[in-house]
């Protein structure tokens, strides 16, 4: 939430996709277990992540997920 107003995730991702640092270890690690969790539908970003661990990368794969998902429910 920004001043009580709800942000959507992809909203906050799109925020960190000009960020070309490095993510933290810990985040780093969560994104590649959850891209690991879904093996068949996110193994290209696995594979991204693997070769870029950015908040650029990072940011892309996680709205990536989030609209995948919500194709996936027909949201």
């Amino acid at each position: 939430m920004f001043n009580n107003v709800p942000i959507p995730i992809s909203t906050i991702a799109g925020l960190a996709e000009v960020i070309k640092d490095p993510m933290p270890a810990s985040v780093f690690w969560r994104m590649v277990s959850y891209a690991n969790r879904f093996v068949d539908e996110h193994r290209a970003e696995a594979a991204e992540l693997s070769r870029d661990g950015s908040f650029e990368t990072g940011a892309r794969c996680l709205r990536k997920w989030v609209q995948d998902s919500k194709n996936r429910f027909g949201q």
